[in-house]
Formats: C-alpha cells, sequence, structure tokens
C-alpha cells in the first residue's frame, strides 16, 4: 500500500481534516424539604448547570498523486485552517416556598408563598487562523495567514414571588 492517494478518493484529505468536540456538563439539583411544624412544609430546591464545550476543527495539506505521477498537497499551504472554540455556559435557579394546610371541620384552607431566582451566563470565544507554518502543530499562534478572534459575552437574569390561598 501506500500513503499517497489519488485527487478522486480525497482519503488523505479527509485524514488530515479534523474536528474535535469537547463538551463537559454538570449539573446540582438537592432538594430540601423541612416541616417545622405539623402541616407547615418548606421547599427549598436549586438547580445549577455548567457546560463547557470545545471545538476545534483543523484543514492540514494531504499529498495526492495525479496521473503523470506529479504528487500534489490539497488543500494546499496557504488554505490550511485552525479554527478553535470554546463555549462556557452557567444557569443557577433557587427556589424557595413554603405552605400551611388546616382542616376546619367540613372546611380546608392553605396557603403558599415563595421566591424564585434564576441567572443565566454565557461566554463564548471563537477563532481563525489560516496559513498554517507547521502541520505539526497546528495553533492560532502558528499562523502566518489570516487570524480573525472574535467573542460573545451575556447574561440575563429575572425574580419572581409568588402565592396562592386556597379554601373549601
Amino acid at each position: 500500500g501506500s500513503d499517497i492517494w489519488t485527487s478522486e478518493s480525497q482519503v488523505e484529505t479527509r485524514r488530515a481534516s479534523r474536528d474535535v468536540t469537547i463538551a463537559k456538563q454538570m449539573v446540582l439539583s438537592p432538594r430540601i424539604v423541612i416541616e417545622p411544624v405539623k402541616n407547615w412544609v418548606t421547599n427549598v430546591d436549586v438547580n445549577y448547570i455548567l457546560n463547557n464545550d470545545q471545538n476545534t476543527k483543523t484543514a492540514l495539506k494531504a499529498p495526492q498523486v495525479r496521473p503523470n505521477g506529479e504528487i500534489i498537497y490539497s488543500p494546499t499551504k496557504e488554505a490550511t485552517s485552525y479554527r478553535p472554540t470554546m463555549n462556557s455556559n452557567e444557569y443557577l435557579s433557587p427556589t424557595v416556598y413554603s405552605s400551611y394546610f388546616r382542616n376546619f371541620g367540613k372546611h380546608y384552607a392553605s396557603i403558599m408563598a415563595g421566591y424564585q431566582h434564576e441567572v443565566y451566563k454565557y461566554s463564548n470565544l471563537l477563532a481563525q487562523a489560516d496559513y498554517l507554518l507547521s502541520d505539526a502543530i497546528p495553533a492560532v499562534s502558528t499562523a502566518v495567514g489570516t487570524k480573525t478572534v472574535s467573542d460573545q459575552i451575556g447574561h440575563s437574569a429575572t425574580q419572581s414571588f409568588f402565592g396562592r390561598l386556597n379554601y373549601n
């Protein structure tokens, strides 16, 4: 066998191109239920989610043989590229609510009150670097062509109070 492929097969070109994704997620959802007095129940819920994702796309040169036996590289050295991205987002939502109920003969009464807070934060970093000096060390710093870097940072938050009164 040979490590050199024809331009029709594109085997080496595909082998030299990489798309690697690493996704990490942590989820915490503890809940505490307290009943300090009969029929009075307090709940504390916390939801926390953290995502950290990385993706790297690399286009490196690969050898091909033309019908006349000439070895060419595709993509050309100038068209090689490295594109890393990093995305992180965090969600936090604590909820606290308390309820009390009581029966009065044939009647039933209950009251509930609570609070919820939500916070969402995100941060994304994207880069693209063209014309890699070396296929052995693909990185933004080893490229001599056009380099583009962008980022996105943001957040949102809500707070709410809620309540309910029931009587039969």
